[in-house]
């Protein structure tokens, strides 16, 4: 065994260690409203909002699936709400056709599957050597991000693998089904907002219509089911936000820099939380300008995903875990170093991305005091990005004066 994967398998130990420890802080510190064995958590709304959608009632009703969901958790007393757009309805459609402990059984085989295949899917994407990429596994199995996306039922992990799909069927350059891919992602818009604006600007400049075709009729043939069962699905989307029986997205403190900077305003008002966003996208406008010739989607995504975390107005933990990317390539980068590098950089990041949140959940119980974390791994990213980037011109110099001392 190399001494590179003795040190990272002798970290095998510790990874169990901080993921266990963060299932019974995060427990305690983030307490759900019922504590019934029953309660499927946010599954409670991807399948409300599916049997009512085959039932052809409205999917966004809450007084509809508080109704349904007080069948599940009769304490509970407000309805967990479906804030994702009518195209979503396609993908938990078939969950609502079982009964909700099958349906819930399989949904949460469903996230597991997906993020078994996507980490080692990012390593083969980002040039991790072969048969390493077991070790993305024990990565993305010891964040905390992937444990509130269990523990919650979240739908995120479809998110990741569509993520995962544009990427590799674009370094395939099947562009058509690499822009259905993306259909995924829409089920979240905001979370990937700069992946958007950047799209577009690619399709532009580079006449690259497959992608965005692939998307369009993604978005297309996905919303024709919600829209043949209910006509008016769309208009219940929008109506559901003047609703006052459950908060709206915005009125939740979020780990986000815009609801940290409501906070510190005192005004939750939305010119306040769209700050962040509209400085993210002039952040892009100069991006774009410096990268586009030489525009690469496996290596812009990354950076893209962490600017659009940063800058998103509305986001909770367990959304970063479409971070995972950006993780993986950054650990390509580490298993490239000596022994002792990857040692203190590993043990540094589980520092940073599990202890130190327990740490300030601990003191702070509340997402909002997290808001630091997509900024600091932003941060992290670029700084790991230019010291490969500097080390790499070094090496080719020094086999540049090689070369030229052998000619001479």
């Amino acid at each position: 065994m190399s001494s590179k994967n003795f040190a990272i398998r002798s970290m095998l130990p510790f990874v169990v260690f901080v993921w266990l420890g963060s299932i019974d802080q995060f427990a305690f510190a983030q307490p759900i409203e019922n504590s019934e064995s029953r309660d499927p958590r946010d599954f409670a709304e991807y399948w409300a909002s599916a049997h009512l959608l085959l039932s052809g009632k409205n999917p966004y009703s809450p007084e509809e699936m508080l109704s349904l969901q007080q069948t599940i958790v009769a304490s509970r007393v407000y309805p967990v709400l479906s804030w994702n757009p009518p195209w979503t309805l396609c993908f938990t459609a078939p969950f609502g056709l079982m009964s909700l402990p099958i349906a819930h059984f399989l949904w949460l085989l469903t996230s597991i599957a997906c993020l078994i295949l996507c980490p080692s899917s990012l390593w083969k994407l980002y040039g991790g050597g072969p048969g390493k990429s077991r070790i993305t596994w024990l990565i993305c199995f010891a964040l905390i991000q992937t444990y509130l996306v269990l523990i919650l039922r979240q739908i995120v992990p479809l998110l990741l693998l569509g993520i995962v799909g544009f990427l590799y069927f674009y370094r395939r350059r099947l562009l058509f089904v690499s822009g259905l891919s993306l259909t995924l992602v829409a089920i979240k818009p905001h979370l990937a907002f700069l992946l958007w604006l950047a799209l577009l600007f690619w399709t532009v400049h580079q006449r690259q219509f497959r992608v965005m075709v692939g998307l369009v009729m993604g978005l297309a043939s996905t919303t024709l089911l919600p829209l043949f069962l209910v006509p008016d699905v769309f208009s219940f989307y929008f109506q559901q936000y003047s609703t006052r029986l459950a908060p709206k997205p915005l009125e939740w403190q979020t780990s986000t820099v815009s609801a940290a900077l409501a906070y510190l305003v005192g005004s939750n008002t939305l010119w306040i939380r769209v700050i962040p966003t509209l400085l993210g996208a002039i952040w892009f406008i100069f991006y774009w300008k410096k990268n586009r010739n030489r525009w690469d989607w496996v290596e812009q995504t990354p950076p893209l995903l962490l600017a659009s975390q940063v800058a998103t107005p509305f986001g909770w933990l367990f959304d970063q875990i479409l971070l995972l990317p950006a993780l993986i390539q950054v650990v390509v980068w580490t298993s490239q170093g000596t022994t002792a590098t990857i040692f203190k950089r590993v043990a540094v990041g589980f520092v940073v991305i599990d202890l130190l949140p327990l740490v300030v959940v601990e003191v702070a119980p509340n997402y909002l005091w997290l808001f630091w974390m997509v900024p600091l791994y932003s941060l992290a990213y670029i700084r790991m990005k230019r010291q490969i980037f500097f080390s790499g011109k070094i090496v080719a110099s020094a086999i540049e004066s090689q070369d030229r001392v052998r000619l001479e």
